[in-house]
C-alpha cells in the first residue's frame, strides 16, 4: 500500500496537470514522463508485459537516488491513481486533446490542410 505523503502527491499532481500547471517530460524511457522539482524527480511509465499493462511511480532525491518506488498491475484496484497519473501525464505531454480540438476548429473553415509547397525554400 502506498504511503498516504505519496497519495497526496499523486492527486496534487493530477489535480495541477489538469490545469496544465505542470511542466511534464518525456524521459529517455520509452512510455515514461517525469517532472523536476527542486532537490527530487518524479517518474511514472506504463508499460506492458507478458503478465499486462503495469505502471511504475519512481521518487528520487537530490542525490538520484531511489527514495519511492511503486509498481502496479492496471488489475490491482490500487493501480487507478498511478493510471490517472500516467494519463495526465501523456496527455500534458502530447497534447492530445489541445491537437484534437485545433482539428475540429479547422474543419469548420471553408478549405482545410496547409499547403506544403508553400512552405518550400526554393
Amino acid at each position: 500500500m502506498m504511503e498516504e505523503n505519496v497519495i497526496q502527491i499523486i492527486d496534487g499532481l493530477i489535480k495541477k496537470t489538469a490545469a496544465k500547471k505542470v511542466n511534464w517530460k518525456e524521459s529517455s524511457t520509452k512510455g515514461e514522463y517525469k517532472i523536476l522539482f527542486e532537490g527530487a524527480t518524479l517518474t511514472i511509465g506504463g508499460f506492458i508485459n507478458s503478465f499486462g499493462k503495469y505502471y511504475v511511480l519512481t521518487i528520487l532525491n537530490s542525490e538520484g537516488r531511489v527514495i519511492v518506488k511503486e509498481t502496479l498491475y492496471d488489475t490491482d484496484p490500487s493501480s487507478n491513481k498511478l493510471g490517472d497519473l500516467f494519463a495526465a501525464a501523456q496527455e500534458s505531454t502530447l497534447k492530445k486533446n489541445d491537437t484534437l480540438e485545433s482539428i475540429l476548429e479547422q474543419l469548420k473553415q471553408e478549405t482545410v490542410g496547409e499547403d506544403e509547397t508553400s512552405e518550400l525554400p526554393f
